[in-house]
């Protein structure tokens, strides 16, 4: 379940304001089997909470993202300024991934052996938060600034 609702965190995350109906409700019922009632109640509270501690982070960051355009855009930049920003939001990168893995340890921690191996498997294929999704993320993130400095020159 983690692995889901980390895409549309890590969507939300990466295309900050963009992205945030990635946010809503992801449902892994599709790659674990017999998930009773109690356990999906329980991980939507997991993924609720975790959707409430991230939001204000990626609130954070398109705001560091703003402020950093305006250092790299300014007619005296200040690369000590421009690296601090950068790691401002690195920061706060950082924080919403270490969200993300502690949810995905509590899930764990709620699915049977069975349930467990299904979940881990999903993780470890890179599907739904894995790194190739990852990497596929920062790539249609690039690919959006890219149509939007397109639309924006037109």
């Amino acid at each position: 379940m983690s692995a889901i609702f980390i895409v549309g965190i890590t969507n939300a995350q990466n295309g900050v304001g963009k992205s945030q109906g990635s946010m809503q409700k992801q449902d892994c019922s599709h790659f674990l089997s017999d998930l009773s009632v109690e356990q999906s109640e329980a991980i939507e509270v997991i993924h609720n909470k975790m959707k409430a501690d991230v939001q204000p982070l990626i609130a954070d960051i398109e705001i560091k993202k703003a402020e950093l355009k305006k250092l790299r855009t300014s007619d005296k930049s200040d690369i000590k300024a421009i690296n601090q920003k950068v790691d401002e939001i690195s920061g706060l990168r950082v924080q919403i991934e270490k969200a993300h893995m502690a949810s995905e340890q509590e899930i764990r921690l709620l699915l049977n052996n069975e349930q467990r191996v299904e979940f881990d498997m999903h993780i470890i294929k890179g599907k739904k938060g894995g790194k190739s999704h990852a990497k596929n993320t920062n790539k249609m993130h690039r690919n959006f600034e890219s149509k939007q400095v397109q639309s924006h020159n037109k």
